[in-house]
């Protein structure tokens, strides 16, 4: 997780920023390259130790029980859309998380750490208070995986910093001595974000 981190870290700060003045555009195109952190967390999921497949309704069953996972993630996302006026931004962006289980806890015994990769397409709405170069914002997105993200922050020049909650359903397959199991739930976090942005606003 540490190597993937200073990567994700020097393709951030080597992006190039467009426009640093704060003399841009009320409206227009607007882009963004965000990285995030989800710190520890513990949530419930439902872990299968087979699957069937239930040919009269066309369903999969999952037999097993729940467990309760907890995981880190890095965030590395890039968002483009439209800057309607210099307070509300319309757009779409790409997220890719990176998340490694700390801890899987299993009925009596705890099942081996695993790490993913997650890839989300979502929709953005941003509403700026103030147009200026100091002001606080609010954001909601939307997307594949049933994502669901609500954050609040403050935005100073062409950075922005951002405390957000997070929802996406996960789906994964890990082996532990052997045993496949099949790991399905929402996984909950609070989230930290840094990004920079250049177009208009």
């Amino acid at each position: 997780m540490k190597y993937c981190f200073v990567i994700l870290m020097s393709i951030f700060f080597a992006a190039p920023v467009v426009g640093q003045t704060t003399d841009y555009a009320a409206k227009g195109y607007r882009g963004f390259i965000e990285l995030g952190v989800a710190p520890s967390i513990k949530s419930w999921r439902a872990v299968a130790d087979e699957v069937k497949y239930d040919a009269d309704n066309d369903t999969h069953i999952f037999v097993g029980n729940k467990c309760k996972v907890t995981t880190t993630s890095l965030c590395l996302s890039t968002l483009h859309g439209y800057q309607t006026n210099e307070h509300l931004f319309v757009g779409g962006g790409l997220l890719a998380m990176f998340t490694e289980s700390n801890k899987i806890e299993y009925i009596d015994h705890c099942l081996d750490p695993f790490a993913e990769i997650t890839g989300i397409a979502y929709l953005d709405a941003r509403y700026d208070l103030k147009g200026k170069a100091f002001s606080p914002f609010c954001e909601a997105r939307v997307g594949t995986s049933s994502y669901f993200s609500l954050a609040v922050g403050v935005h100073y020049k062409r950075f922005n910093f951002a405390t957000a909650f997070d929802t996406y359903y996960n789906s994964s397959h890990y082996v532990d001595w052997s045993d496949t199991y099949h790991c399905v739930g929402f996984v909950n976090s609070l989230s930290f974000r840094l990004s920079i942005d250049w177009g208009a606003r």
